[in-house]
């Protein structure tokens, strides 16, 4: 009952150390949990009514201590936060909130890892030099101040990135930038963008432009824009075709109908330090006209992965006419394994598959 109630758990598997997940609930259970915790971290999610909630942090309070994850998925904690002082939490390393509470009154030495939902991105926050991951939700905002986006490239540490736009519309400016950073000039590992429901493509443009400046290790576009899209290929690249995506390894994944021969074209172009390119694109349009690429530049690695229109034409045409050192199918309908067998004897080692 206990575990229950608390739906309490140790918590390696999220990347956190000791600790454990407190789901906000009766001030008997709590009592009891902190009894029997010792000296374990506490995970805090705050998403029951406001009088409970309320109660539950009087309570936790004296611990704060020991918070090292902290959910808050409402507004109405600010003034207990300031009447309590809960603004010293030495263990904090990730804090995720809906409703933006002061940050700046914050001090959270360990921080690392924050989440922001349906909010505009603070503009230079005083932990921004020790953030590792930023993950940024924003949904059916009709202008979003993308000012903020300038804090990005003061993150010394950053390390991953994840911007989730859904039914976006427009694009903002509240202060400008005295000095945009030069093209490619932050480097870090991961970058994910998924684009949902109606955002048009000017917005995304936009975003991209906005992100010119970084340079990735690896790159996620999921693009989940509603059905009357039928060019999700237009949704990849910024104003400018080279500014954005440019990364080692970039992916794209969307069940909508999409060029990938000119998503390719224009990011071998372009994209001067690109090893690896993967679509997860079930539908393509411009079936038979696949390039006759000579010149790959860079490009070491094409993964097909559930491109159920790829045909077993296109993928024989690839092997024997691209320069890669790996061609790799995964579950791709219109590909036989036979087929594949065959292929590998005559072209050697770079083709890789799962059926």
């Amino acid at each position: 009952m206990f575990r229950d109630a608390f739906e309490i758990f140790h918590s390696e598997h999220h990347g956190y150390g000791r600790g454990f997940l407190l789901v906000m609930g009766l001030l008997a259970q709590i009592h009891a949990f902190l009894s029997r915790s010792a000296d374990f971290d506490i995970h805090e999610e705050i998403k029951d009514s406001p009088t409970i909630s309320e109660s539950s942090l009087r309570v936790l309070a004296p611990h704060s201590d020991r918070w090292s994850h902290l959910t808050r998925y409402g507004g109405f904690t600010g003034t207990i936060y300031q009447e309590l002082g809960l603004f010293d939490l030495p263990r904090l390393r990730y804090l995720s909130y809906l409703f933006p509470p002061d940050l700046y009154t914050f001090n959270v030495p360990m921080l690392s890892h924050i989440k922001v939902e349906d909010v505009m991105w603070p503009h230079s926050p005083p932990f921004q030099s020790q953030l590792t991951r930023v993950n940024l939700l924003l949904r059916r905002l009709n202008s979003y101040d993308v000012s903020g986006f300038a804090s990005f490239c003061q993150m010394t540490s950053l390390r991953d990135l994840s911007l989730d736009f859904v039914d976006c519309k427009h694009l903002e400016r509240s202060f400008a930038v005295t000095k945009l950073p030069e093209p490619h000039s932050h480097p870090i590992e991961s970058l994910s963008i998924t684009i949902r429901w109606s955002t048009p493509r000017e917005f995304v443009a936009e975003i991209y432009d906005e992100l010119g400046y970084l340079m990735t290790t690896t790159v996620d576009i999921f693009l989940q824009m509603d059905p009357p899209v039928r060019d999700a290929h237009m949704f990849v690249f910024g104003s400018q075709v080279g500014l954005f995506p440019y990364s080692s390894t970039i992916s794209l994944h969307t069940l909508l109908p999409c060029d990938v021969w000119y998503v390719l074209e224009n990011i071998v172009r372009h994209c001067a330090i690109v090893h690896s390119v993967q679509f997860e694109v079930p539908t393509f349009n411009n079936l038979e006209d696949c390039p006759d690429f000579q010149n790959l530049g860079s490009l070491q690695c094409l993964h097909f992965r559930e491109c159920d229109t790829l045909s077993q034409k296109m993928v024989e045409t690839m092997a024997k006419n691209i320069s890669l050192r790996k061609l790799e199918i995964t579950r791709c309908k219109m590909i036989s394994e036979e087929f594949l067998l065959n292929l590998s004897d005559e072209i050697g080692e770079k083709m890789k598959w799962t059926v």
